[in-house]
């Protein structure tokens, strides 16, 4: 029964241990398709590939013959940094998406305790960029526009629009620095203690099963021994019965004395008596 037992507990520590190398799997899948999408996060928030688009901007307004030029050159601008930050967030979406997916494999895998999670979102950085946007769109239909210098409307537009717009992507791309790094580590190290676990456990019950078989197995030894020296025992009796004709173990002499035998008294013989008296007469 104990042998069984160790049998089911360990059949049942296999059992986990497989589920626990598909959970590991799982998450080498969701790594490498974590590290395309997190190259494609960070060449989107990239601030140096910002600037690159900064400066062709700038060039296009300096370069404006006429205001409607430079509004539209400043609509432009605002068009393609809305786009990407928009292509942030929908990397950002399928990154997170990959990640409750395996957060819910490995929770009813193991159902190891992943509550933890940090889910990185832009949306507060969107907000920034939207109202940005707001002011930007009253900067550009303001009168200043056609009553300054084009190079004193570009210089403003940048100290009081753009600058800000590449301090809000600055900031973006920090956090998706932090959360790319991170946000695999928890399940990671989740994987490594039970993996950790399960090989322990794995180890102490093949320990206590040979240890039980080889137990078994000098039991064994001990009853094909006994039967053995029976079997000796009974050839060496037969051996000794034939030589002296004599049973092995005579029965023990009886060493009491035996009481005397009752003397019982003399009957007269009446044809004696009779004998006995004519030759007295």
């Amino acid at each position: 029964e104990g042998q069984e037992s160790l049998e089911r507990n360990l059949g049942a520590l296999q059992k986990e241990h497989l589920a626990y190398r598909q959970s590991a799997a799982a998450l080498e899948q969701t790594r490498g398709r974590f590290t395309e999408l997190g190259a494609e996060l960070r060449r989107t928030l990239d601030p140096l590939s910002l600037d690159t688009l900064i400066e062709h901007a700038r060039g296009q307004m300096t370069g404006a013959w006429t205001t409607p030029g430079l509004k539209r050159a400043m609509e432009l601008l605002f068009l393609n940094i809305n786009g990407r930050m928009l292509r942030a967030s929908e990397t950002l979406r399928q990154m997170r998406k990959q990640l409750r997916l395996l957060q819910h494999h490995v929770q009813n895998a193991l159902e190891l305790d992943l509550d933890n999670l940090q889910f990185l979102s832009l949306g507060e950085h969107e907000v920034d960029l939207k109202l940005l946007h707001q002011e930007a769109e009253a900067f550009r239909n303001s009168a200043i526009l056609t009553l300054s210098e084009q190079h004193f409307v570009v210089k403003r537009y940048f100290r009081m629009i753009v600058n800000r717009v590449r301090d809000i992507f600055i900031k973006a791309a920090g956090e998706a620095d932090d959360w790319l790094t991170s946000a695999l580590m928890p399940i990671s190290m989740h994987l490594d203690v039970h993996r950790d676990l399960l090989n322990q456990q794995i180890s102490e019950l093949r320990q206590a099963r040979e240890s039980t078989t080889s137990i078994q197995l000098r039991l064994e030894a001990l009853e094909e021994e006994h039967r053995r020296l029976r079997a000796e025992l009974a050839s060496l009796e037969m051996a000794r019965t034939r030589f002296t004709g004599n049973p092995a173990t005579p029965p023990a002499a009886d060493t009491t004395t035996p009481a005397p035998a009752a003397v019982e008294p003399d009957t007269p013989d009446p044809q004696a008596a009779g004998l006995s008296r004519e030759s007295a007469a």
